[in-house]
């Protein structure tokens, strides 16, 4: 998968976030969500490696299939959110730099 396309693949990850808000961490869609987004952080180059990685260690309170928290409390609520919020700007962090480099691939293209 090419840089531009997945760029453009994160943006529409990065729409949905708003979504995503009103659920937690155990829905079915979020949890799509998520799984789907790190398949795309996977492919990026390396060069994007340390915000990856960032997103990967938001916890989302319970993202995890195997847990059998049945009960949420507010905290949960609260570290969901705010998780949702980090990994928005762990996205628009990696989403504008792809755009850079791609405009810069296209300025080193049309000097040559």
């Amino acid at each position: 998968m090419e840089i531009k396309e997945i760029i453009n693949n994160l943006n529409a990850k990065l729409k949905e976030i708003k979504n995503l808000r009103n659920l937690n961490a155990k829905e079915p869609r979020f949890k799509s969500w998520h799984v789907s987004t790190v398949a795309l952080l996977k492919s990026l180059p390396g060069i994007y490696f340390k915000d990856v990685c960032s997103f990967k260690k938001l916890t989302f309170t319970d993202t995890k299939y195997h847990r059998d928290k049945k009960v949420y409390n507010t905290s949960d609520i609260d570290k969901y959110n705010s998780d949702l919020v980090e990994a928005e700007n762990v996205l628009k962090r990696i989403i504008s730099a792809g755009q850079k480099n791609i405009q810069t691939e296209k300025k080193n293209k049309s000097i040559e």
